[in-house]
């Protein structure tokens, strides 16, 4: 058998750590686990991204009436809509909870491998003349539905102001907003139809200055701070 790819293994690694890959499949991969250190790592590394998203799932206390819902329900005796002589299980909440959490990290799972899958391109580096570092690389994805931008050296806002990327098409009069620009870290801009067109035919993307929430008018109010090329993609749209 050809050794797993390292996309196979981080798929395998993720399924057995959230509990979905079972039977045959899950005891063989246990015994990868103890064979092989690369994939007992890669089992470590999904099981410490799990425990921080565990941290994030809020404790819900539910009301009175799903409470009620719940003991008539797992009671093991009912007449006339009530419970008798029947003492409520913990056992179905917590099997409840346990269930509605297993969903919450196979979700997370899935959003994490079907970005990984996702290939990106450099498609712009946005600075000021002169700058040491850009205030935004902006990167697409293959399938050209998604922008990912990263702020890497972002000049300072007052609280009422956001920057704005655009697109600015060739041969067109106004240009075409791609979205809001993050601060600091990584956001991810969604491209609709209309977006991905004039992202695809322009040559240059701009950055300006708007109130809050984005241009009121769908053109730049504000002044324009930056403008940089647009780097032609490597590959071809599908």
């Amino acid at each position: 058998m050809r050794d797993p790819s390292p996309e196979l293994i981080d798929a395998l690694a993720a399924e057995y750590a959230v509990g979905t890959l079972r039977g045959p499949a899950r005891r063989r991969f246990e015994r990868w686990i103890r064979a092989r250190s690369d994939v007992a790592a890669r089992v470590r590394r999904w099981e410490d991204r799990l425990v921080g998203l565990l941290a994030g799932v809020a404790t819900v206390r539910p009301s009175p009436r799903v409470w009620r819902e719940i003991e008539l329900r797992t009671s093991t005796r009912v007449r006339t809509g009530e419970t008798v002589g029947a003492r409520p299980s913990v056992r179905p909440m917590r099997f409840l909870a346990l269930a509605a959490t297993l969903a919450a990290l196979v979700f997370g799972v899935s959003l994490y491998l079907a970005d990984a899958r996702r290939t990106w391109e450099l498609a712009a580096e946005i600075a000021a003349p002169q700058a040491t570092a850009p205030a935004w690389s902006i990167e697409i994805d293959r399938r050209a539905d998604e922008l990912r931008v990263r702020a890497m050296n972002a000049p300072a806002l007052a609280a009422d102001r956001e920057h704005e990327l655009w697109a600015l098409v060739d041969g067109a009069a106004a240009p075409v907003s791609l979205g809001l620009l993050p601060q600091a870290g990584e956001a991810r801009l969604t491209l609709g139809p209309a977006q991905r067109t004039a992202l695809a035919r322009a040559s240059k993307v701009a950055v300006s200055l708007e109130p809050r929430g984005g241009s009121p008018t769908g053109a730049p109010t504000g002044p324009v701070l930056f403008v940089a090329d647009v780097r032609p993609p490597r590959h071809s749209s599908t």
